[in-house]
């Protein structure tokens, strides 16, 4: 060789979005030294334009680069362009397979010498930087892969001044303001330090939903049967603008689920249409309430075996749940390949012993199992989540569009955490731990049961495979409802017997909106008649369209027979009125059924003794007029 000198190529790979490393062929001593100056400038419409611009200084008078690539996870990269310092293009080759665009640069030109450094920049446009899906607008760059490799990283990002500042942003240390035209919003991140980085505009989504569930009976008797609603959260508020047909009966059970019961009569199928509209948000909801974890949740199931010697083991080398998180992300590989195929659940010890067929109920799985090890009761939530690119984020059950992550319970904060460790693993690092989004729709919570209760999507009879049964749209208004109850009064009755002065009030929730700590304020038409519920009732939570049964008797002094009265309910600004049996306060002693039935064994003894005199004194005048 006429110099002694080394030709370097080094590869950034690109795994996901817009994300940067280099990987180089390195000799003893480091051989460079990279700055990277990256702006992504987002569209109204969300396509990204991106520039890189790298200045890599030789560190080693011997070595210097001749060739550079880079490997974009995106097949739909376009207008792709070289340029040297001076403004010169120079020739690229790209080339895009399998959601995959290889960029390949050599330069024309050799800079030798130690502090000699290659100036240039890469730009194109990128679809797949920023999401906008309603009024959310979200800019994820993934994590470096060698971060080593670089001196310093700036990222400055460029949004429409239409969506305002970011609501969320990590890392944490940022600077905004407006750009110099004063047409965009800059956010600048110094030196990402070989982190990703992560902006999210806006804080509330709403979504329009259209859900079928389908129904069979076919025995010859009349069966229950029992479906999972999508339910309200702290950070899921629903209205169910119709449910056809009714339930015959709704209830929350102990995770927070919404089950809603129906009789099916026999040899009959029924099919359940929802129309329901979700709003989404950042911040918790503390007026409503969730479901307090139990000893149950730290418990030992099916797919989540706490107590095998394989999670033990690995649980043993965690020093936090961050720990069981990060290695859940790193460990494990989504198999797109097995979403066109019946999906087996492998459950935590299936996840580890074939990591590279996991789907996301397989990260939800390791992860619930590692921090129920570990004493941080956790659970599955199994749902929806909007994504605009399916290979970035996702969706693993054919069935229908769904999709599963894990929650754990944060004591210190008094609230569950959802987090997403397939989302982070297959967008390269996008931070799904200490900050989520507003994408995830709740079906259903698996918290006492690793199966149950089924999402909605997964009610489908025979031959409805290929049917759809979840339909999402956006909406731009989430139409709250104020309460709007149906009274009615109905007399308790002790074996076909009314009780007197013992009624029940079923009180009926006739919008789609559950309502919390709702107060009731019962007033009799007359000042002396006294009830045995409060005054000033409340109810905790009435579930959309959900009765609640509510003993309530009614009593005054003098008076001794019962009689008819109103009495005047009063919520919310609303008045409703009912007419009900009030009795005297003698009659107080039948609330109590011993006294009753005693009373009434009294009546039958009475009548029995009754009878079998008048039997005597009758046979005694037929003995008498026979005589005479």
């Amino acid at each position: 060789m006429n110099l002694i000198k080394k030709t370097v190529f080094a590869l950034v790979v690109f795994v996901a979005l817009a994300f940067i490393a280099t990987s180089s062929v390195k000799a003893q001593e480091r051989d460079f030294s990279v700055n990277l100056d990256t702006s992504y400038t987002v569209t109204a419409n969300g396509d990204t334009k991106v520039s890189h611009h790298f200045k890599i200084k030789n560190l080693n008078p011997t070595v210097f680069i001749k060739q550079y690539g880079l490997k974009l996870s995106s097949s739909e990269i376009t207008n792709v362009v070289t340029r040297d310092n001076s403004g010169e293009e120079i020739s690229t080759e790209v080339v895009s397979t399998n959601n995959l665009t290889n960029i390949g640069i050599t330069f024309p030109d050799q800079v030798v010498g130690q502090n000699k450094a290659r100036d240039f920049t890469i730009t194109y446009n990128n679809p797949d930087v920023a999401v906008i899906s309603g009024q959310v607008l979200e800019v994820s760059i993934p994590h470096q892969a060698n971060p080593d490799e670089f001196d310093q990283h700036k990222v400055s990002i460029f949004t429409p001044l239409a969506f305002g500042l970011p609501t969320r942003a990590r890392p944490q240390s940022f600077n905004t303001r407006l750009s110099s035209d004063s047409q965009d919003i800059l956010t600048t991140f110094e030196n990402l330090r070989g982190e990703g980085a992560s902006l999210l505009f806006g804080n509330t989504q709403i979504f329009d939903m259209d859900l079928r569930y389908s129904l069979e009976n076919p025995t010859n008797t009349t069966n229950i049967t029992q479906v999972a609603l999508p339910p309200d959260t702290p950070y899921q508020r629903v209205n169910y603008k119709t449910l056809d047909p009714i339930p015959n009966e709704i209830h929350k059970d102990i995770d927070g689920n919404w089950i809603a019961t129906y009789r099916l009569e026999p040899n009959s199928a029924t099919i359940v249409n929802a129309h329901l509209l979700i709003k989404i948000t950042l911040d918790p909801d503390n007026s409503i309430p969730f479901a307090q974890p139990d000893k149950n949740l730290l418990n030992s199931q099916k797919y989540w075996p706490t107590d095998h010697k394989n999670i033990t083991e690995l649980t043993s080398g965690f020093s936090s749940l961050k720990d069981s998180y990060d290695y859940v992300v790193d460990s494990l590989e989504y198999d797109y390949n097995n979403l066109d195929n019946e999906v087996e659940r492998l459950g935590a010890l299936g996840a580890l012993e074939n990591p590279s067929g996991s789907l996301c109920q397989e990260f939800s799985d390791l992860f619930i199992t590692f921090a129920r090890a570990q004493g941080v009761p956790s659970r599955r939530i199994t749902g929806y989540s909007y994504t605009q690119n399916e290979i970035l984020r996702p969706l693993s059950f054919v069935e229908d569009i769904l999709h599963a992550w894990p929650e754990y319970f944060d004591n210190e904060k008094g609230s569950w955490i959802p987090v997403d460790p397939t989302w982070e693993n297959t967008s390269g690092g996008v931070d799904y731990f200490n900050q989520f989004d507003l994408n995830h729709i709740v079906f259903a919570i698996n918290g006492q049961s690793s199966q149950l209760p089924y999402p909605a999507g997964s009610y489908k009879l025979e031959g409805e495979e290929g049917a759809k049964d979840i339909e999402v749209s956006f909406s731009n208004q989430f139409l709250s409802v104020s309460p709007d109850l149906e009274f009615k009064i109905v007399d308790n009755n002790l074996l076909n017997w009314p009780v007197p002065g013992s009624t029940k009030l079923y009180i009926f929730n006739r919008t789609g909106q559950a309502h919390y700590n709702l107060s009731l304020n019962f007033t009799p038409e007359n000042n002396e008649t006294r009830l045995t519920l409060p005054s000033d009732y409340k109810i905790n939570y009435l579930l959309p369209f959900e009765k609640k049964e509510v003993k309530i008797n009614a009593y005054a002094d003098g008076f001794f027979w019962p009689k008819q009265e109103n009495i005047n309910i009063s919520y919310n600004d609303k008045t409703a009125n009912i007419t009900t049996t009030v009795v005297p306060i003698a009659f107080k002693r039948f609330e109590n059924p011993i006294f009753t039935l005693s009373v009434g064994a009294g009546f039958v003894t009475l009548a029995l003794i009754s009878g079998s005199i008048l039997v005597l004194i009758s046979k005694w005048r037929s003995t008498l007029r026979r005589k005479s």
